[in-house]
């Protein structure tokens, strides 16, 4: 992505703690798609919604669109902070997971930088959504 298309994805948190699109401040919405809602997450890939903390703490965040849209898309294959799959609703972080092929992010460092991205956000009460092994 050049500067522009990357800003498209740019989400950023608000006063008020919500993730939003940089662009046009509405609230960050991540919906599974049906048939994950219907098998309770068991099919990957189908509405997945993935993320990328740049290593200038910028967050990109989109719908993994497989051959056109992956972790590495967001900042053209450069090192990051973390990246992942993300769940949002309507602006309130719902859940975060380390998960990425090209990235292949080490858990105890990806932690670190998630962290303190929302401290720095000001997100209260996210430990929830990281898996249960990494609270």
């Amino acid at each position: 992505m050049n500067l522009e298309e990357r800003s498209w994805f740019e989400v950023i948190i608000n006063k008020e703690g919500l993730f939003v699109w940089k662009l046009t401040g509405r609230v960050l919405h991540t919906p599974w798609g049906i048939l994950r809602t219907l098998t309770k997450g068991h099919l990957p890939k189908t509405g997945t919604w993935i993320f990328v903390l740049s290593q200038q703490h910028q967050l990109y965040v989109g719908q993994k669109v497989k051959g056109r849209l992956h972790h590495s898309s967001f900042t053209a294959g450069a090192p990051t902070n973390a990246a992942g799959n993300i769940r949002v609703h309507n602006g309130k972080l719902l859940g975060l997971k380390p998960q990425s092929g090209h990235y292949r992010p080490d858990p105890v460092q990806w932690k670190q930088a998630m962290d303190l991205f929302l401290l720095k956000g000001g997100v209260k009460n996210y430990s929830h959504a990281f898996p249960s092994h990494m609270r």
